[in-house]
């Protein structure tokens, strides 16, 4: 009877052991739905992620819900004066079980009355712009073979400026990304897009009503 009490005991503390950590982290993903976690958690990542990139990271508001939809509204991303991104709005919904197989299922990712300034971020090219409304809806992104596949992207009301100028120094190919994007459908209405060309200062500019 002693014996089986010393095993019972044994057992009881071993379960305890394993069963801790399954809580604590069951708790910590329910609190993240709670709103003033939310807005901690968020402080917190925008001051981290500042820090490390040297980007001023602002956020208006925060809200995520049930499994993985997360709002913002008023996103601000700046450095040294600089403002690279800004937006009135973005939504972005994610399935939850896929990841557990390596897959990125996005339902969609939308961002509203939105302004892109890349400035000196990529090397040749600055895109500047306003866009209204874009939308992309992803069948699956394969983190390890580096596949996006999407749905469909949609975007209206955009004023974009293509800015291309000289790389003097010749970069190294074997860096570069290995990704493959397939995109099954597409549609731009209320578009106007500008291609400033160097050195010889030409200029295109491409109005679209509607394309499919």
């Amino acid at each position: 009877m002693k014996k089986r009490s010393w095993t019972y005991r044994i057992f009881k503390a071993l379960t305890i052991a394993v069963c801790i950590p399954v809580v604590v982290l069951w708790l910590l993903i329910v609190l993240l739905y709670i709103p003033p976690v939310q807005h901690y958690a968020v402080e917190k990542l925008c001051d981290g992620v500042g820090k490390a990139s040297g980007f001023d990271i602002k956020v208006g508001t925060f809200h995520l819900a049930f499994p993985l939809k997360l709002s913002i509204t008023d996103f601000n991303v700046a450095r040294n004066d600089t403002v690279f991104v800004q937006g009135e709005h973005a939504d972005v919904n994610i399935s939850f079980f896929p990841l557990l197989s390596g897959e990125v299922e996005v339902n969609y990712v939308s961002l509203e009355k939105a302004a892109v300034n890349t400035a000196n971020l990529i090397e040749g090219i600055k895109i500047d712009g306003e866009i209204g409304f874009f939308r992309v809806v992803a069948r699956n992104i394969d983190l390890e073979k580096e596949i996006v596949n999407l749905r469909q992207v949609h975007m209206h009301t955009a004023d974009v400026n293509i800015t291309l100028g000289e790389i003097t120094e010749e970069k190294d190919d074997s860096t570069r990304l290995g990704w493959i994007v397939r995109l099954h459908h597409g549609g731009i209405e209320n578009c106007r897009i500008g291609i400033d060309m160097p050195v010889d200062t030409m200029t295109a500019n491409f109005g679209i009503g509607k394309m499919r």
